[in-house]
This record gives structure tokens, sequence and C-alpha cells, in this order.
């Protein structure tokens, strides 16, 4: 998240050989690869994710979509967090809520992304801890909801 890519790869790949399931590692590796454009080797890691966390049904669906329409295809559907709850089962989750926030960020559409994001810190506060950092957030950070949602969480 500061911009050190290869030298977090290295860190990443260095736990990986001594614990190739330790899960936040494979987490972080599939934003490094995102944030790369590596979207073949982002899949993997997001996959690896979610079946580490068992959620395969997840990454079985990340895959049909990657294999039918690539990245976009993927974020056009996490870009709704209504297919999210659907994968998993569940209704208004957090986690479908935050991921909708990313894909729209990163799709461009700023206040989709913003609406998500308001969801997402409601339902999981947590889900938002690398606001302020993240690569994704960074065409919004200058916006007055986003500058807002930052005092809040006592960001600013």
């Amino acid at each position: 998240l500061a911009g050190r890519y290869d030298a977090a790869l290295q860190q990443y790949q260095k736990v990986l050989a001594s614990n190739p399931n330790f899960l936040p590692v494979h987490f972080y590796l599939s934003q490094y690869y995102r944030q790369m454009g590596q979207y073949d080797l982002w899949l993997k890691e997001s996959v690896e994710d979610n079946d580490l966390a068992g959620n395969t049904k997840m990454g079985q669906a990340l895959e049909r979509l990657y294999a039918k329409g690539g990245h976009r295809a993927v974020l056009e559907e996490l870009a709704n967090p209504d297919w999210a709850d659907r994968v998993e089962g569940g209704s208004d989750s957090a986690s479908a809520r935050c991921s909708s926030a990313q894909a729209n960020a990163l799709l461009g559409r700023g206040s989709a992304a913003m609406h998500a994001l308001e969801a997402c810190y409601k339902l999981n506060p947590d889900g938002i801890i690398y606001i302020k950092v993240d690569p994704v957030w960074a065409h919004l950070r200058l916006e007055p909801g986003f500058q807002d949602l930052l005092e809040r969480i006592h960001l600013q």
C-alpha cells in the first residue's frame, strides 16, 4: 500500500515459502496482482484466498466469470452486492458491500462506490481500515463525501 510493490512481493513470497496456507498473504497477493494489472495471477490468489477462508463457492464463481469476460466481467458482478450475497448464500453481507465499493471504484463509478462504501462502513467498520492508503480509492480521495467519511472515522 505504500507503493513499494517489489519489496512487498518478496515478503509475501517468503511467508508463503514457510507457510503456503497463510490466508492473509493470499489476500494481499491478490491485491498486489490486481494493482499490477496481472489479472490471471489476481484470479489465482483470489480463488486461493476464498478457498482457504472456506468460501469455495465464491472462488468458483470468480473463475467462471473470469473465463467468460476477464477481470472487467468480475468487477461488473462484484459491483452488484446482490450477486455476492447470492453466491455466498446470505443477504446484506458486509463483505458484499465492501467488494461492491471496491469494484465500483475500480470501474470509475464514484457515486456507486461511495454508496457501497458507506454501507460497508455501517456493516463492518474494519472493512475499510486501509481506506486512506489503498490505491483503489485514489480517484475518490478528493471527493467531499470521501473526506467526510475519513473525518467520521478519525482518519482526517
